[in-house]
């Protein structure tokens, strides 16, 4: 628990000073102090606390991978940010990785299904090369 900023005993009175003080030091922890780091630098915000489509391109850091799926620093709690959180151009940029990445994938099995089929028709050749070779 926090300490209080003027630390009184119960039956003490509180004093008009006392009480402007207060909203001055609370005022000033909230305006220098709070960034959502934890404990008493405030919570870390949850996924409730961002508003759909608030995390835009500018707002994302340079170490942020669209790729891999999760975005987490020290003032957003680990998995906060979901897909609803982010905005539209977001969304749209990782459907386009997304279909590129898919479009890479089926390249890359036809390519291998075209190279075994074409070890598969010289190692035919060859068999047959030797064949003939050793009939003569």
């Amino acid at each position: 628990m926090p300490n209080p900023y003027i630390p009184k005993e119960p039956n003490d009175l509180i004093r008009a000073a006392d009480w402007n003080q207060i909203q001055i030091d609370a005022r000033n922890e909230i305006q220098s102090g709070h960034d959502h780091t934890g404990g008493d630098k405030g919570q870390q915000l949850g996924t409730d606390a961002i508003a759909d489509g608030a995390v835009t391109m500018a707002k994302l850091g340079d170490d942020v991978d669209l790729g891999g799926g999760m975005i987490g620093t020290d003032r957003i709690e680990d998995k906060a940010v979901t897909m609803d959180k982010l905005a539209p151009e977001l969304v749209e940029l990782l459907e386009l990785l997304q279909s590129k990445v898919a479009a890479l994938e089926t390249a890359t099995a036809n390519a291998m299904a075209q190279a075994n089929l074409a070890t598969s028709k010289a190692m035919i050749a060859l068999g047959l090369q030797t064949q003939i070779n050793l009939a003569n």
